[in-house]
């Protein structure tokens, strides 16, 4: 039997972290920067928001932190003596940019972008923060799981 080079369902626990972390956050972003900026989906409701994400966001959130998770595990593979931190970074980069995605797949079938793209940083903003909070919970997770897993391969305890 080939032993496998990453822990299974890495991909599963990325996506189901992303789906349980990033929608809410970006959620909460989002009716904060309405609040505060007046940028966005202004008139809706906190439970509009989560619907609006999780109908049009959380199947692409579901994949990103999947792929996110797996992208991580294979980094951290690579080298001989895995650390925590570069998981933790690379998580970082990769969901930031998912939750720039995730905030855009939410505000925009809410009619809450301005005409003009150079007034939707708030609300890029507003992603990216919690595409980067989510990230470092996948690759906290991910990075543990991941260096268990060559723990165990390797049989030191």
């Amino acid at each position: 039997m080939k032993l496998r080079k990453i822990p299974r369902g890495t991909f599963w626990i990325g996506g189901l972290a992303a789906v349980a972390l990033c929608l809410p956050l970006t959620t909460l972003a989002l009716e904060a920067v309405a609040r505060n900026l007046h940028v966005g989906p202004i008139d809706s409701t906190e439970a509009q928001l989560l619907t609006f994400a999780a109908i049009f966001a959380g199947f692409p959130t579901f994949l990103t932190g999947g792929g996110v998770a797996r992208l991580v595990a294979h980094r951290l593979a690579e080298t001989e003596t895995p650390r925590a931190g570069r998981g933790l970074l690379v998580a970082a980069v990769a969901m930031g940019i998912g939750g720039v995605a995730t905030a855009l797949l939410t505000a925009l079938p809410l009619g809450g972008l301005p005409e003009k793209p150079a007034r939707w940083w708030p609300v890029l903003a507003a992603g990216l923060i919690a595409g980067i909070a989510t990230g470092l919970a996948i690759g906290l997770l991910v990075a543990g799981r991941t260096i268990r897993y060559r723990q165990r391969l390797s049989g030191s305890y």
